[in-house]
């Protein structure tokens, strides 16, 4: 009796280590040289420390952190995700997408800012190395710009009895180039 009640009482503690597993301690040290290495990506910085961390709950496994940072001379509060591949979202906390068509609509024609808006996500590109497929869709958002791409190949799509659930990724453009937020999704 007593050998089954400690095999139970060992498969109880190891069933609560694996689930407090999923729960990763996250250093604040480390968290802050991502949201600094992202800075340093996008021509924006980092203003005082991180505010807060939290991480997210169930099987996802990542966190939201929130700091504020400089932009166009401005000091904007901002959420920035991170998952197990690293960066996922960001964007300031007040954002509010005033794109007019929606995403994945390609409405900007002009040559000269629609080299500005791409050649600001192939630099952040650069550093984040993600898919994407062209052509970029942009659009005016508010006082920037929304430059949209699929995430999933020709190839992908055409596949028969495939279902696409927002497959882009937004990058989101000031009018000096920085990329001020990222999301996913429509």
């Amino acid at each position: 009796m007593i050998g089954r009640t400690l095999s139970i009482a060992v498969l109880s503690v190891a069933s609560l280590t694996t689930a407090w597993a999923d729960y990763r301690v996250i250093d604040p040290q480390r968290v802050t040289r991502k949201v600094d290495q992202l800075c340093t990506w996008t021509g924006m910085k980092r203003v005082g420390p991180i505010e807060n961390i939290e991480q997210w709950r169930g099987e996802l496994r990542g966190y939201n952190v929130y700091a504020k940072l400089l932009l166009d001379g401005k000091i904007v509060p901002y959420e920035i995700s991170f998952d197990d591949g690293g960066l996922f979202n960001y964007w300031p906390r007040k954002y509010k997408c005033k794109a007019a068509e929606g995403t994945g609509y390609d409405t900007l024609k002009d040559p000269a800012t629609r080299r500005l808006c791409i050649g600001a996500v192939q630099k952040l590109n650069r550093y984040l190395r993600w898919r994407f497929y062209d052509p970029a869709a942009i659009q005016k958002d508010g006082t920037g710009y929304r430059v949209s791409y699929l995430t999933v190949s020709p190839q992908e799509r055409s596949r028969p009895g495939i279902i696409l659930l927002d497959p882009y990724v937004n990058f989101m453009i000031s009018r000096a180039g920085i990329v001020f937020g990222i999301s996913h999704g429509g």
